[in-house]
């Protein structure tokens, strides 16, 4: 979502509601525009974050995309593009954080299986 706002943006100059049609086969995008599809007076940015609160359930993950969301169209074209490219340097941090963890939680799983599979066979021992 982020490359196809950062093209729209960066070649275009497209709106908000624009850059949502644009990338309609995008998930966010697609349930925002579904929504704003259905109302009379549509808001790109609240059909977004509203889209946003659907789909994303951890609260961390939550907080940054909103602060995203509420950054688009609040300034010129180069400082739109700046607040892209900021956001998806911390996006890309957050999801490494998110894959270290599950690696760290895929390891504790191992030792605890392997603790409590073999503590059986001690206890019958």
């Amino acid at each position: 979502m982020m490359l196809g706002f950062e093209i729209g943006i960066s070649y275009q100059s497209m709106s908000l509601q624009d850059l949502i049609y644009l990338n309609a086969d995008n998930r966010i995008c697609a349930l925002a525009l579904a929504s704003m599809t259905g109302s009379h007076d549509p808001d790109p940015q609240k059909a977004l974050v509203d889209a946003g609160n659907q789909l994303f359930p951890i609260p961390s993950d939550r907080k940054l995309y909103r602060a995203f969301i509420r950054g688009l169209g609040a300034s010129g074209v180069q400082e739109t593009l700046q607040h892209v490219r900021v956001y998806a340097a911390m996006t890309e941090e957050a999801l490494e954080a998110a894959r270290s963890e599950e690696i760290r939680q895929a390891r504790l799983a191992v030792v605890l299986g392997l603790f409590f599979g073999i503590l059986p066979v001690l206890a019958v021992w």
